[in-house]
């Protein structure tokens, strides 16, 4: 499955024309979701992947973090005109 219009493609399973089961999911904005469907929500264990290389690895209830899980983020700084030795 993949949408024109938004960007957004999907590789997995489905039941009763929803995403059931196992999937991989990339948004439009370059986000990436592979882990456990529940009729069309993001459902039970999953990593979630930010475009800015920050992730979660946990499970989720309805598109939500819940329970246990990790959180990775990446930041960037930047430092001009510093020297360290």
């Amino acid at each position: 499955f993949k949408s024109d219009l938004t960007g957004c493609s999907y590789d997995g399973n489905f039941l009763k024309n929803r995403k059931h089961g196992q999937g991989n999911y990339k948004f439009g904005i370059g986000d990436l979701y592979s882990g456990s469907w529940m009729s069309d929500n993001i459902h039970g264990k999953g990593q979630y992947d930010w475009q800015d290389k920050s992730n979660h690895t946990g499970t989720w209830d309805s598109h939500r973090r819940h329970g246990h899980g990790k959180h990775i983020f990446f930041l960037l700084v930047l430092r001009s005109s510093i020297l360290f030795q």
